[in-house]
């Protein structure tokens, strides 16, 4: 039990950086976290619930297209996309300062959007930032999810094996699925690209259930 000083923010800060830094980081990220540019599913136009969970669909895959070509005439895409940088930046800042001796020097991003404000994210901070990033996927033209990539951890070595530095690594989870998700035979194909045919998991009521009955989304689950 902590006590502190509840109007005393760097107080609070602090115990919070300390924490950050001494256990296993795991994010749960909702889709208010995209918000303003994808709207809720009560804000989303339709005569039922699914025509509703299509034009979602519709407006998630339009809005990751403008995200992927760095489209950001739009003022409230480009503000959440900012929103992801800051994040994401201050969680590999933190990653930096933990002592992987203590607790493995990597956090869990799970998320339940399939939206790709993440990995564009991602994509800008690895220019200036060192770091492994790891969406679950494996292979080199055609990438795979198996979920036992997420075991994995990266290290550097001395030039005579004297030293081995473990590098800061995020792992992304979406059991919801993601907009550049293909279903290829049976197994799940991560493209560079928003995809027609997209493996989702629409938030119909019962997607608890869809998820369990899938492999794929279970393994992530299970997590």
């Amino acid at each position: 039990m902590v006590n502190l000083d509840v109007n005393n923010k760097k107080e609070i800060e602090e115990i919070i950086k300390n924490l950050a830094i001494t256990k296993q980081l795991n994010f749960l990220i909702g889709s208010g976290v995209s918000m303003p540019a994808i709207p809720l599913m009560s804000m989303v136009p339709g005569t039922d619930e699914e025509e509703k969970n299509e034009n979602l669909v519709k407006e998630i895959r339009k809005i990751s297209k403008n995200i992927l070509k760095e489209d950001f005439s739009v003022k409230k895409v480009e503000q959440t996309y900012r929103n992801y940088c800051r994040f994401l930046f201050q969680v590999i800042q933190l990653l930096n300062m933990s002592n992987s001796r203590q607790v493995p020097r990597s956090v869990n991003l799970f998320t339940t959007n399939y939206d790709l404000f993440i990995e564009k994210a991602i994509d800008k901070l690895s220019i200036e930032n060192r770091f492994v990033f790891n969406d679950g996927a494996n292979g080199y033209f055609k990438r795979y999810i198996d979920s036992s990539n997420y075991n994995r951890v990266v290290s550097y070595k001395g030039l005579n094996d004297n030293y081995i530095n473990e590098i800061p690594s995020i792992n992304l989870i979406k059991p919801h699925g993601s907009v550049n998700w293909k279903q290829e035979n049976d197994r799940i194909l991560v493209n560079n690209d928003v995809v027609d045919d997209c493996v989702v998991v629409k938030p119909t009521g019962i997607e608890g259930q869809e998820t369990f009955l899938n492999n794929y989304f279970h393994d992530m689950l299970r997590m």
